[in-house]
């Protein structure tokens, strides 16, 4: 770790790019439970033979309440770095400042000690955070890895709701259509985590 690593302006940047990313990623997540709230409703009007749809409708829904969780998860961590960037930032100013009163001063200055002292503690409390803000960026990809994972069953989810779909003749467009918002919601969500991922690896190169 590089100890007079700069946090930027981009970097804020990127980490609001970071926050945009995950209020899609949630607003898909919103989606996919509406999704689950019309296919249960389309598998109410198919009487008997919508009975088999009902797992898969809860099967979405619980699919869309985890990523809403996790991504909550994600903006709580996201907002943390954004603060703990400015405590660091705040405290490189203030580093910077003592080397030049040090410098200042010079090695035989009557306050060149009492400095040196307060300059050392500013540059360890800069080191610490430092190291929480890595910290942050690791719990964050791990949250991201746990919504990939939590994806897995879209491709189970997306054929059997084709399966039973070709077996309620009246409603077989209806069915594939809850099908197809699936997969496409899926996708976009798992497009959003890879760009997410990308940003994150940004900013844990400069901190």
């Amino acid at each position: 770790m590089q100890k007079d690593v700069e946090i930027t302006t981009p970097n804020f940047v990127t980490a609001a790019t970071v926050a945009a990313q995950l209020h899609q990623i949630l607003s898909m997540g919103e989606q996919l439970q509406m999704t689950a709230l019309n296919a249960a409703i389309i598998s109410a009007r198919a009487g008997e033979q919508g009975k088999t749809f009902g797992p898969l409708t809860d099967g979405i829904n619980t699919l869309a309440k985890n990523i809403q969780t996790l991504v909550l998860d994600i903006d709580n961590k996201s907002v943390g770095f954004s603060r703990k960037s400015i405590m660091e930032m705040n405290h490189q100013r203030q580093q910077e400042a003592f080397n030049k009163a040090c410098n200042l001063h010079g090695e035989d200055g009557p306050n060149h000690n009492k400095i040196s002292i307060l300059r050392d503690k500013i540059l360890t409390d800069r080191n610490n955070i430092q190291q929480e803000l890595l910290g942050n960026l690791s719990e964050m990809g791990h949250l991201m890895k746990e919504i990939s994972t939590s994806l897995r069953p879209t491709d189970y989810l997306v054929a059997n709701c084709r399966i039973e779909a070709s077996h309620i003749t009246d409603f077989c467009g209806a069915f594939n259509d809850v099908a197809e918002m699936v997969a496409s919601t899926s996708k976009q969500i798992s497009e959003n985590i890879k760009k997410s991922n990308s940003l994150l690896i940004q900013l844990q190169e400069t901190v």
